[in-house]
């Protein structure tokens, strides 16, 4: 049984977070974003903290939402997202509609987490808000409004906590990344490019198929018929010692050299010019790696089963493909937020060298390449985001099979992970508020 069937739940929710990942004590929102071709949506999951901060209403019981108090709630909250968190989409605000409302009572296992807000930090919201479109949006700016203090860090000479910053995950034309609202910039605005998760897959040069195109052939039948002028007039220098008769060279001669010019194009055969390992260089060997190497990662920007194997399976070879997905998916666990796993952001190959050329035991070209490289991944979770970067070095091997250059093994020769800020965007070198 393939491991991608028992490991697919788990990577359809990327950034889901477990239970012993530590929560925020204090105004918290789990804030996801699709830019869909229907609507753009917004899934936020608010703790009772945050909506109080937003728009406090009266409770009985302030670690609570009443069933009776639910109407009240979502009717204020909705409210006030509408007139502070705006949507634009192609320059025109847009109006929420309501896709899903309730509300999360958890147990109370989790409440020691918990010391300064209590239940109002553990009981959360759950609301879903679509903002619809006629055609797919081009531009959407996003401004979010509520920034309470931030209780996570230290007070300020005046006193008071800085605000906190929020950051959401944004999912848009096939790939999911993180945005930052901030009180002083509490814009984001999206660009659509017109890429889907396809055109992000790099083209791999089949350096083999080009040789197959306009193979190498000879005039058979040409030169047989010349062969057999020598031949001819071989013959006759013999068997006349050396005084052959002119007149029958003039013949042999007047019926076999036009025979072989005219016959030039016909039963022309394809000759062997070298295998393609023979004519393989390093830097082309390389050129072939470089997209395969990069596609591996690309298929995790798909979410179903059949869409990850299939994506993996252009660049990876059958018999490895559990192997690998396997392994890629351990490396994006990251331990110490839970077990959460986290979403690849930036894939940096920072070195790679050909060991060797040649061909597999049936005269597969094939190569061998030590590659070393650098994953950025990103768990968020409560509002803000855990940041890792890992560095591996493996032996990979690459071979041409009949649906093109794949990798059909590897050895993972060293990994580490590097010494980041986990609340650093290592790959931010973009224009503040833009995507």
């Amino acid at each position: 049984m393939r491991l991608l069937r028992l490991l697919l739940p788990a990577l359809s929710l990327l950034l889901a977070v477990p239970a012993q990942a530590h929560p925020q004590d204090g105004p918290h929102a789990d804030v996801e974003i699709e830019i869909a071709d229907d609507a753009v949506r917004f899934d936020m999951v608010i703790n009772l903290v945050m909506v109080d901060e937003m728009t406090p209403v009266p409770r009985e019981n302030p670690g609570e939402i009443h069933e009776l108090e639910e109407p009240a709630v979502r009717d204020a909250l909705v409210a006030y997202i509408a007139r502070e968190h705006r949507v634009a989409i192609d320059g025109v605000e847009v109006a929420p509609i309501i896709e899903r409302f309730s509300v999360i009572r958890p147990g109370l296992e989790l409440l020691p987490l918990f010391p300064r807000t209590g239940m109002r930090g553990l009981t959360r919201v759950h609301l879903v808000l679509a903002y619809p479109v006629k055609a797919p949006p081009k531009t959407v700016a996003m401004r979010w409004g509520a920034y309470p203090p931030d209780y996570t860090l230290e007070p300020g000479p005046d006193g008071t906590r800085p605000p906190i910053a929020l950051e959401a995950r944004l999912r848009a034309e096939g790939r999911l990344t993180i945005i930052r609202f901030t009180r002083d910039e509490p814009e984001v605005i999206w660009h659509a490019t017109g890429m889907t998760a396809e055109d992000r897959f790099a083209p791999v040069p089949d350096l083999a198929a080009a040789e197959e195109v306009t193979p190498r052939t000879i005039p058979a039948l040409s030169l047989a018929l010349g062969a057999l002028l020598v031949l001819l007039v071989g013959v006759e220098l013999i068997a006349r010692k050396g005084r052959p008769r002119p007149m029958r060279l003039a013949l042999y001669a007047l019926v076999l050299i036009p025979s072989a010019w005219a016959s030039a194009p016909v039963l022309r055969v394809p000759v062997s010019t070298g295998s393609v390992a023979e004519k393989l260089t390093p830097e082309q060997a390389l050129e072939i790696f470089r997209p395969l190497h990069a596609n591996i990662y690309r298929a995790f920007d798909y979410q179903t089963e059949s869409e990850i194997y299939d994506a993996l399976s252009r660049s990876v070879a059958g018999d490895l493909l559990d192997a690998l997905y396997n392994q890629i998916y351990r490396s994006l666990i990251m331990q110490d937020q839970g077990g959460a796993v986290s979403s690849v952001q930036a894939v940096r190959l920072m070195d790679a060298r050909i060991e060797s050329l040649g061909t597999l035991d049936d005269g597969t070209p094939a190569f061998n390449v030590e590659a070393r490289w650098q994953v950025d991944g990103v768990v968020n979770h409560f509002g803000h985001s855990h940041w890792r970067t890992n560095e591996y070095l493996a032996r990979f091997g690459v071979a041409r099979l009949a649906p093109g250059w794949r990798i059909t093994s590897h050895e993972i020769l060293e990994s580490q992970r590097l010494d980041t800020d986990p609340f650093t965007d290592p790959t931010k070198n973009r224009p503040k508020g833009e995507l």
